[in-house]
């Protein structure tokens, strides 16, 4: 009989929980709304280009963004011979 309680009582305790958590997914709409790459023909090519040829998924939006001079380090990159 307190098997069943326990059970009960788990099962409450964690449909409480998770109707209390407020954790959503950001909408994906911030980061085209920020891409500065969208504006930029040059800058997107670039961008593109840099990020399949070093398949970094990070690669992309700090060179759209030139965070941390990313677009600069593509343009050097994709200009080295190869």
């Amino acid at each position: 009989m307190p098997f069943s309680w326990m059970r009960i009582l788990i099962f409450l305790t964690l449909l409480g929980i998770m109707f209390s958590v407020k954790a959503a997914p950001t909408s994906g709409d911030k980061w085209t709304e920020d891409n500065p790459c969208l504006s930029n023909n040059t800058r997107l090519e670039v961008c593109q280009r840099c990020a399949k040829i070093t398949k970094s998924p990070i690669v992309y939006p700090m060179c759209c963004k030139n965070k941390e001079e990313g677009f600069s380090w593509c343009m050097r990159y994709l200009k080295y011979p190869n």
